[in-house]
This record gives C-alpha cells, sequence and structure tokens, in this order.
C-alpha cells in the first residue's frame, strides 16, 4: 500500500513537469489533461516499483560469494535504466498518440530529461520542508 501512496504523490511531481514541457516544448505533446495524468501515474508507479525490485535484487546479490558488488552495480544498472524504458513503452502502449516524445534518439532524451527534472523536483520539495524552520 505504500507503493501506491508514495506513486500518487511522486505522480504530482511528474504531471506537473509533463504538462509544463508539453506547454512549452514541442518536443512533448499531450492531447488532455487525463492523458498527462495516466502518463505520469505510469512514470511514477514504475519508478516506484523498480526501486522496490533493485532493493531486493541488491540484498540478493551482496550475499553471493563471487563478486557480489559488479553483479550488484550491473543489476541496479540493468533495472533503473531499464525502467525508464518500460514507463516509456507503458505509455506508448497506453496511449499511443495522445502522448509523444519526438526529438533525439525517438523521444528518449527528452523522456529522461522529464524524468530526472520531476525526481529533483520531488528530491528538492521534500528537502526543503524536511529543513524548514520556524522562525517565531
Amino acid at each position: 500500500m505504500k507503493i501506491v501512496k508514495t506513486s500518487m504523490i511522486s505522480g504530482a511531481y511528474f504531471l506537473l513537469v509533463l504538462l509544463s514541457f508539453d506547454h512549452f516544448f514541442s518536443w512533448v505533446d499531450i492531447d488532455s489533461f487525463a492523458a498527462a495524468l495516466l502518463a505520469a501515474l505510469i512514470i511514477s508507479f514504475t519508478l516506484q516499483a523498480s526501486i522496490k525490485v533493485e532493493g531486493i535484487m541488491a540484498e540478493k546479490l551482496l550475499k553471493q560469494k563471487v563478486l557480489p558488488l559488479l553483479k550488484r552495480a550491473v543489476s541496479s544498472y540493468i533495472i533503473l535504466v531499464g525502467s525508464k524504458f518500460l514507463a516509456m513503452g507503458l505509455i506508448a502502449v497506453a496511449l499511443a498518440d495522445r502522448v509523444i516524445f519526438a526529438g533525439p534518439g525517438g523521444g528518449v532524451l527528452i523522456f529522461l530529461i522529464i524524468v530526472f527534472i520531476s525526481m529533483g523536483l520531488e528530491y528538492a520539495i521534500k528537502n526543503f520542508a524536511s529543513n524548514e524552520t520556524s522562525y517565531a
């Protein structure tokens, strides 16, 4: 249940960035708010699930005797990078022409930029909120 709550909160950041990119850049074309919302939730849930899977795999691989750090690094890379492509593929299948990422690499570049800006925004806001001080 925690992953759903976290995905919903994270999805709000992705939604904000997706709608901003749709408005200001020609490389992102989103037909409707509903399509943007669904795309944001797909990205968020996919990334949250991949982080969970990566943690489980890291725990199992670090217990192995032969090259545990190398296996962990390779599996983490494959899982975390692969999840971005999985999310992009799910959006392409679920939303077809309603959400389009264009530009270099068939839209991969702008998609990755959106993901990293959204994650940075989420981190910055959480960090700011946790460091807020009272001036009373």
